[in-house]
């Protein structure tokens, strides 16, 4: 064994802790992606007195750590004619009172509604680690998951689920000068961020923790004089 050998060793078996403690990611802040598909949908068809939809829908979620970086969305998002030539927008937008503020970061843009599922369990998807740059989402602070649309298209929808829990999504109007509380049912979707960092410091604190007894032990085995059993002599 060279000389570097034991130092890379320590090395890679830090960067194989790390690299596992980093998989301790996707803690989930909204999910209701599993009873979505039994409850109605809401459709984005842009009339100014909506009897079935708005050009804006948006459900509340709230961040329990600091991150400026989620691990996915997913959403019931479906379409019920293939030829629909509308498109829409994924966005976040911070809290103004109980409704969305304004937007703070695009999540997908220019999306065509006709490359949808054309059911209510169908689910649209974007994750890997989205990177939100100078964007921060605070611990503690709620925040939204805005679609719309700005042609209004009526087979363009959202799933939802059969529960009105606290904190319901809020629907919008009027290029979101005025939003309006669906009162009966929240949206299907699934939103992680990445979890609190105690996981993860403990994983490292503990791998730095052994890595530095293994080295001190290998140090002072370095250090202690070699010593031979040789026979007695009379």
């Amino acid at each position: 064994m060279t000389k570097g050998a034991p130092l890379r060793t320590l090395l890679l078996g830090l960067a194989a802790c790390m690299a596992f403690s980093g998989l301790a990611k996707g803690e989930v802040v909204y999910n209701n992606l599993n009873t979505a598909n039994t409850g109605t949908s809401k459709a984005f068809d842009g009339s100014s007195s909506p009897t079935s939809g708005w050009l804006y829908w948006a459900q509340k979620f709230k961040v329990n750590s600091n991150t400026n970086t989620l691990d996915w969305v997913s959403l019931n998002l479906y379409q019920t004619n293939s030829t629909s030539n509308a498109n829409f927008d994924v966005k976040i937008y911070n809290s103004s009172g109980a409704d969305p503020g304004t937007a703070i970061y695009t999540l997908a843009s220019g999306i065509g509604v006709s490359s949808l599922g054309g059911q209510k369990s169908s689910v649209w998807s974007i994750g890997g680690g989205i990177n939100l740059g100078a964007t921060t989402l605070n611990s503690g602070q709620d925040y939204w998951i805005v679609v719309n649309t700005s042609a209004g298209d009526a087979n363009f929808l959202w799933a939802q689920g059969p529960s009105n829990p606290t904190g319901l999504g809020s629907s919008g109007t009027n290029n979101n000068i005025a939003w309006a509380t669906d009162s009966g049912y929240n949206f299907g979707g699934q939103i992680a961020v990445p979890e609190p960092g105690t996981l993860l410091l403990g994983t490292l604190a503990a791998c730095s923790g052994a890595a530095g007894a293994w080295w001190k032990r290998r140090k002072r085995k370095a250090t202690q004089p070699e010593t031979t059993d040789q026979p007695a002599t009379a």
